[in-house]
């Protein structure tokens, strides 16, 4: 006896959130040719609305919830300075700080317990702050009627989540870029980014040749294109 079932259910998962924080800086010079610069990012508290909704033709039911668990979402902290080396070369450097061990995430499908957000299936981690850098440099360069920049920059990112050993991956990139003054109101800008990253996950599966393994490389490439047109008041 041979029996064909073909069985037509659907899954449909939608998540929304919409919150405000509230960023504040402040830029300093000391000299003509320094300047320092800080930025503070507020940490709040949001409300994540999530809905689940399992329909199953060959039983006729429907199984829908909606749930809405309340999410803490982390302060930043951020320092740069850029100083002027040349009258046409510049270089820069910040670094920021994102304080994710202190954002949680509440009563998610009716518990109480808060845990880290964001986390993972297995919760087996404890969420960890993060801390990015980057460094840049601008040489400038005059024509008759107009000005060529000419950018450069490395930055390094860690990531929410660690690695099987436990540490953060850290993602590096670099960058170069022009500018073009098109007048004294309109200026051109042309970039690319270049991300690169490796680490190493816990993994849960079975190979084709029988054997198990408990981790799984991990190689991210990441290319970004981006041209802006400024215009200056």
């Amino acid at each position: 006896i041979v029996a064909n079932e073909i069985l037509d259910y659907q899954k449909q998962y939608t998540e929304n959130i919409r919150g405000r924080n509230y960023i504040f800086g402040f830029l300093f010079h000391p000299t003509q040719d320094i300047s320092i610069g800080f930025s503070y990012h507020t940490r709040f508290t949001e409300t994540f609305n999530t809905s689940y909704t399992y329909t199953e033709d060959i039983e006729v039911n429907n199984i829908s919830s909606s749930v809405s668990p309340s999410i803490v979402f982390p302060t930043r902290f951020s320092i740069g300075i850029a100083v002027r080396l040349l009258p046409d070369w510049q270089v820069s450097y910040d670094y920021a700080k994102i304080l994710w061990s202190k954002s949680t995430l509440t009563a998610d499908h009716g518990s109480t317990t808060s845990v880290s957000f964001p986390s993972r299936s297995d919760d087996s981690f404890t969420q960890t702050d993060i801390t990015n850098s980057n460094l840049g440099t601008e040489l400038s360069v005059p024509l008759k009627k107009s000005t060529i920049y000419i950018r450069a920059g490395l930055s390094s990112a860690r990531q929410l989540f660690p690695g099987s050993d436990d540490n953060q991956a850290k993602v590096k990139g670099y960058s170069v870029g022009l500018g073009y003054q098109l007048n004294q109101k309109f200026r051109l800008d042309i970039a690319a980014r270049f991300e690169r990253a490796k680490w190493t996950e816990a993994a849960y599966f079975q190979s084709s040749t029988g054997s198990s393994t408990t981790t799984v490389n991990r190689n991210y490439k990441r290319t970004v294109l981006k041209i802006a047109l400024s215009y200056h008041i």
